[in-house]
C-alpha cells in the first residue's frame, strides 16, 4: 500500500512542488497550509510521515509539532522539519521540540526522497517485542510503544522512545553516545549533537531522577531510589 505523507507548508508552489514529485515516486501526498488544517488532516487520516515547514504565520511548524507530539495516536508519526534556517541552534531546537531529522532551504528533491525513504524505513523497522520492560515504577511496553510511570502514560517521541528502550535494556550500565547510535542506528537515524537535547526532554518527562550522566562517558538509567546509594 502506498505510504501517505503529509506535506505542511505556507507557500503554495512548495506544496505543489512536493506534491508532484511525491506522486511520481509512488507516494499518495496530502497538503495542508497552515499548522492547524495539518493538525486536522493528520487526525483524519493518519499519515505515515510529515513533512512539516517551521515558518507559518498564526501557529509555526514548532508549536504544530508540540501539538502533534502531544497527541497519543499521531506522536509516533515520524516528522521532517523544513526550514530556511540553517544554523546549528535551530536544527537542535527542531529535534527538541519532536522531529526525527531537519533538512533546510533549499534541498535537492533526491535528498528529500532519500530522509523520507530512511525514516519511513526506520518506522517500519520499530516492530515491538512482546515484553515488558519496568525499572523502578517506570514500564515500557514494547509490544504498545507505550511508557508509563505509576500507570500514567508519558507522551515519547519515536527517537525518545527508542532511546529511553535501549537504555532500559541495559539499566546501570554507562551507555556512551557511540553506543546509542550503533545500537539504534537500524530504527532510527541520531546525531552526536542532537543527543544532548533527547536527553533533556527524557529527563523533563520521565523525570530528571532517572537518567545519569557519567561526565566523559555517557548515560545511566537508574532505579531512583539507587541515586541516594
Amino acid at each position: 500500500m502506498a505510504k501517505k505523507i503529509l506535506v505542511v507548508d505556507d507557500e503554495e508552489y512548495i506544496v505543489e512542488l512536493l506534491q508532484m514529485n511525491l506522486k511520481q515516486h509512488g507516494y499518495v501526498p496530502i497538503c495542508a497550509y497552515s499548522g492547524i488544517e495539518a493538525i486536522d488532516k493528520a487526525q483524519k487520516m493518519k499519515p505515515d510521515l510529515i513533512l512539516l515547514d517551521i515558518m507559518m504565520p498564526d501557529m509555526d511548524g514548532l508549536e504544530t509539532c508540540r501539538k502533534l507530539r502531544e497527541d497519543h495516536l499521531l506522536k509516533n508519526i515520524p516528522i521532517i522539519m523544513l526550514s530556511a534556517k540553517s544554523e546549528e541552534a535551530d536544527k537542535v531546537i527542531g529535534l527538541g521540540v519532536g522531529a526525527d531529522d531537519y533538512i533546510t532551504k533549499p534541498f535537492g528533491i533526491r535528498e528529500l526522497l532519500a530522509r523520507i525513504n530512511a525514516a519511513l524505513r526506520r518506522a517500519e523497522r520499530s516492530l515491538p517485542s512482546d515484553e515488558l520492560i519496568h525499572v523502578g515504577d517506570l514500564q515500557i511496553n514494547t509490544s504498545a510503544h507505550i511508557v508509563s510511570i505509576n500507570n500514567n502514560i508519558i507522551n515519547l517521541t519515536l527517537t525518545e522512545y527508542h532511546i529511553l528502550k535501549y537504555l532500559a535494556e541495559n539499566v546501570n550500565r554507562v551507555v556512551t553516545r557511540e553506543n546509542l547510535i550503533s545500537a539504534l542506528s537500524p530504527f532510527i537515524s541520531i546525531e552526536q549533537s542532537a543527543i544532548n537535547v533527547h536527553m533533556l526532554n527524557l529527563r523533563r518527562k520521565i523525570g530528571s531522577n532517572y537518567i545519569i550522566t557519567v561526565r566523559g562517558l555517557g548515560y545511566k538509567l537508574i532505579v531512583p531510589d539507587e541515586a541516594q546509594s
